[in-house]
């Protein structure tokens, strides 16, 4: 979308059509449509618009459509009998509705939230205790990944959702979490069940705990390493690798997704450059949802690529490095538009894609950007309950100013999460 001031005409209200896109100048609170700005779509809704606006309207020409389509046209015609007020009537109970409906995912985002930075402080306290009291926090750790399998066993969609995260609850802590979220959702849609997905899951979850033993100046820089710093940060698998497997109970499968989680099937990867042969399912999974995730959010917050363009890169850059069918299989698992995509819907209203169900990807839920509305009750709404609303394209950050970004809430770092419809 454009940031420049698109022209608006002033249209008599008794000219009124189908098909223009109005403005109809009252406050969110004072009208009873969903939106002040929309395009019309009957001739009720023209009534209702001539009741609550006297004289001219403001009329968008690059948003209306030129003529009207057939079934509209007989939509309209089929709503005539109904009067004026019990239409507009209508519209507000739809709108209160729809408010109720919003309240409710607003207050289960905020759960997702709260449930999410609390598993992130527990991946925290059992890894500091790794060293001390390696048995106590490895069976932590169990506790963590058999919470998450007990909901990905279920028969229920797993929905992912994003969680935007400040730059200070961003941590490596909220990295692990993320990629063990990321990892658990490719291997179920890969078909992954019972002891396999527990596999991905603790090995995700464990796979950078090498870093603990990485000086934290390396560790904590915002900023690109030296080449004698990434050197030492590439040792981080091996190390890992070696700290787990002095505890005794971990699996050699969970062993080799902490030690070749940066490995790559043409051997570009590190630390050993090993054979794709040797680089199980399990590990490809991990090396997807890490590389995605490290997209994402990088060590260089300037540098985060939105989920939409994370994806777009693992397919232009990771050919031959990455394996493809989990790829696809990824697509399916996080959708055509991601969580934290920008999208224009066929309204041309605006939106943050929220929440993906894996069974119905091109209808998520999507938090509206309307400056009319404050941004602490912004708009929630599933797209899958709007026949009449689809996703018309993906925005890049360069194609919505600065208020829009800061009224959705997104920040330079992102948090996936899941939940779990029955």
């Amino acid at each position: 979308m454009s940031t420049k001031k698109e022209l608006t005409i002033q249209v008599p209200v008794d000219q009124l059509k189908v098909g223009l896109y109005v403005d109809v100048g009252l406050s969110w609170m004072q009208n009873p449509f969903l939106f002040r700005r929309f395009r019309i779509k009957s001739t009720q809704e023209i009534k209702v618009i001539q009741d609550i606006v006297k004289g001219n309207i403001s009329v968008y020409p690059g948003r209306s459509i030129v003529g009207v389509a057939p079934d509209a046209a007989e939509d309209a015609a089929a709503k005539d009998d109904m009067k004026p007020g019990s239409y507009e009537q209508a519209l507000r109970v739809q709108k209160e509705k729809h408010l109720n409906e919003a309240r409710r995912y607003r207050d289960q985002r905020q759960a997702l939230m709260r449930l999410y930075r609390e598993t992130s402080q527990k991946i925290k306290a059992f890894t500091g205790g790794l060293t001390r009291e390696p048995a106590n926090a490895i069976r932590d750790a169990d506790g963590i990944v058999g919470d998450m399998l007990d909901n990905f066993e279920q028969k229920g969609h797993v929905l992912m959702n994003l969680i935007n995260l400040p730059e200070s609850v961003y941590t490596p802590y909220a990295h692990s979490l993320n990629v063990m979220v990321l990892s658990l959702s490719l291997a179920r849609t890969h078909g992954l069940t019972g002891g396999s997905l527990r596999q991905v899951a603790l090995g995700a979850l464990l796979h950078d705990v090498g870093l603990i033993q990485v000086p934290p100046k390396i560790t904590k820089s915002t900023t690109a390493l030296s080449p004698a710093e990434q050197k030492v940060y590439e040792t981080h698998p091996t190390i890992g690798g070696k700290l787990v497997r002095q505890i005794g109970v971990i699996d050699e499968r969970v062993i080799d997704i902490i030690e070749m989680h940066h490995e790559m099937l043409d051997g570009s990867g590190y630390p050993g450059g090993i054979d794709e042969k040797k680089i199980s399912l399990a590990v490809r999974i991990v090396s997807i949802a890490n590389s995605y995730d490290n997209l994402c959010n990088p060590r260089e917050s300037e540098k985060s690529l939105t989920p939409k363009q994370a994806m777009a890169i693992l397919y232009s850059r990771y050919p031959g490095r990455l394996d493809q069918v989990l790829l696809e299989n990824f697509v399916k698992t996080m959708g055509i538009y991601p969580p934290g995509t920008v999208v224009q819907l066929s309204d041309d209203s605006v939106a943050l894609v929220v929440s993906v169900d894996t069974e119905n990807l091109l209808k998520p839920v999507v938090l509206i950007y309307n400056p009319d509305i404050p941004k602490d009750e912004a708009f929630l709404m599933d797209l899958a309950d709007r026949n009449d609303l689809t996703i018309e394209d993906a925005l890049k950050p360069s194609q919505y100013p600065p208020e829009m970004y800061e009224y959705l809430g997104m920040t330079h770092h992102v948090g996936y999460f899941y939940s779990v419809d029955e």
